[in-house]
């Protein structure tokens, strides 16, 4: 699953949608933790709701629920998916470059919602 955290998306897999799933089904979320009841997962688990979970974030990390972490089908990681040589290499150059672009030019070319941060 991959979500904004809002107030409005809090803990929106919870057990009903636990419950709605397949059998053979695997919930797999690398968004944000606070997006999934924690707890109904376990439980969903456990029961055999669903087939197992992938998670690399938790709603209260670095904390990871003891209910979860005894689960033999949740596969839990810390989030690190950007935790490569080449990743961080590039994330670097392109956090150089656009220093430069900025003290150059005065626009940022990694720029996200550029008309909100203008208001």
């Amino acid at each position: 699953m991959h979500a904004n955290l809002s107030k409005h998306s809090r803990q929106m897999m919870g057990k009903k949608e636990f419950e709605a799933m397949k059998p053979t089904a695997y919930f797999v979320n690398m968004a944000r933790g606070g997006l999934v009841d924690e707890d109904a997962l376990a439980d969903a688990l456990a029961a055999g709701e669903i087939a197992g979970a992938g998670l690399d974030t938790f709603e209260e990390e670095p904390k990871v629920s003891e209910k979860l972490r005894s689960e033999p089908r949740a596969f839990l990681l810390p989030h690190i998916a950007s935790a490569t040589d080449e990743t961080r290499f590039n994330m670097s150059e392109r956090c150089i470059a656009n220093a430069r672009a900025v003290l150059v030019s005065r626009h940022n070319i990694a720029a996200v919602w550029v008309a909100f941060f203008t208001r």
